[in-house]
């Protein structure tokens, strides 16, 4: 789970007031089959209480266990005397150190919780400690999790007290919506949802199996299989009401959350009408740079690279989200393959060169 997620759910917890280790997604959740994301939200939940007070001793506690794994994460074969220095030259300490019988209390715990064991070599003179078990890190999904949670405390120490220096983009509003359709997702039972598109006068009422959620650029989005048997995606904030039902429903054992964006740009999966495709873009070489650093799909491979650009290919659905992203690019992107990609999007080009003469009305 990336930072931006934990920061998405923070604030839907947020915005819902949970202050309670027994809060409702906790508690659902935890009933069945999703324990590890319950872990999860437990432990964020608990987070939440504590950043109420900022001297609270649990916060404190928190605060030392994840500064232990990350310095050693960091830097291996540290003795407890370093490792101590440096936390009272963290700012976020506040001058509060950590005393030596605390510090071995807190292998204990860090080892009962995540699994890690910390121990330390002996040569007469100093004990530096390291990670037995590096190896379980990676693999570990809760500890990810867990530790990301944990690390939302600097995060929100940080957000205090440079509020007005920390500018940050929106992130998307769930509007009341994620807690239902998670309690409906754990629960299987279908959602009549009061759906209002683009250019429609008044919503529809429709009947979905919450298959998952996505989120896409600044939006949430809830994926379920509709009455007529079409798995949809439904905008947060189109969705105007919902509500449970008790019908029950089964996700598919062939329906996999992850599998079925993988060729996607966005939210729409349509294998006949856009099947995945190999598409090659050229980029400008400072364009070339950016896309190395945040490549835009997860298939992207560079195969070609000179002084003046580089060619990047993919394996993806062309949707209008795709050919979209592709024109917001200007003349830093140019499509090499397919050629039909190419011309759509220069005729694309095109009309929006056309909209600014003299004669051609950009409202028709």
């Amino acid at each position: 789970m990336t930072l931006m997620s934990c920061i998405i759910m923070f604030d839907i917890l947020r915005e819902q007031h949970v202050c309670d280790h027994s809060c409702l997604v906790c508690g659902v959740l935890a009933k069945r089959w999703c324990k590890v994301l319950a872990h999860f939200f437990y432990t964020l939940s608990s987070i939440l209480c504590m950043i109420k007070n900022s001297k609270n001793s649990t916060a404190i506690v928190f605060r030392k266990m994840v500064f232990i794994l990350e310095e050693l994460l960091r830097h291996p074969y540290q003795t407890r005397e370093e490792i101590c220095e440096k936390w009272l030259n963290d700012p976020l300490t506040d001058g509060i150190p950590i005393e030596r019988r605390t510090f071995y209390n807190y292998r204990n715990q860090i080892e009962n919780m995540f699994g890690i064991l910390i121990d330390f070599t002996d040569d007469g003179h100093v004990r530096p400690y390291y990670i037995v078990n590096p190896e379980d890190l990676g693999s570990s999904n809760l500890f990810k999790w867990t530790l990301s949670a944990l690390q939302m405390y600097d995060l929100l120490w940080y957000a205090r007290r440079l509020h007005d220096r920390v500018l940050l983009d929106d992130f998307p509003s769930e509007n009341g919506r994620m807690i239902p359709i998670l309690e409906a997702m754990t629960k299987s039972v279908k959602l009549r949802i009061q759906y209002q598109e683009y250019g429609a006068e008044k919503a529809k009422e429709q009947i979905v199996s919450p298959y998952c959620i996505k989120q896409n650029k600044r939006r949430l989005y809830l994926v379920g299989n509709n009455e007529k048997g079409i798995i949809t995606p439904y905008s947060f904030d189109r969705i105007v009401d919902l509500k449970p039902t008790k019908e029950k429903f089964l996700v598919p054992a062939s329906f996999d959350a992850h599998a079925y964006f993988i060729y996607s740009f966005g939210v729409v999966v349509d294998e006949e009408k856009y099947p995945p495709s190999k598409v090659v873009l050229r980029a400008t070489a400072n364009e070339a740079f950016y896309l190395r650093d945040v490549p835009i799909h997860h298939t992207q491979k560079e195969v070609a690279s000179t002084a003046e650009y580089s060619d990047f290919a993919y394996t993806i659905s062309i949707t209008d989200d795709l050919i979209d992203y592709i024109l917001s690019r200007a003349d830093r992107l140019k499509v090499i393959f397919p050629a039909s990609l190419a011309e759509e999007v220069k005729h694309r080009h095109q009309l929006s060169v056309a909209i600014y003469s003299d004669n051609i009305d950009c409202t028709a």
